[in-house]
């Protein structure tokens, strides 16, 4: 199975997803995931596609 299209970015997509399916809080994901003052942006939704 060939991925195409695929970047590194999209490990960081799957880890802050699978976080929030198993309810880590938002900003342990953004900590855990380099993101500075996460709290001021809307950067974690591009990440964490869990709902």
């Amino acid at each position: 199975m060939a991925l195409e299209n695929w970047t590194l970015h999209d490990l960081r997509r799957t880890l802050a997803t699978n976080l929030g399916r198993r309810q880590v809080l938002p900003h342990v994901i953004e900590h855990i995931l380099n993101h500075k003052a996460a709290s001021l942006t809307d950067i974690g939704e591009i990440y964490n596609l869990y709902s």
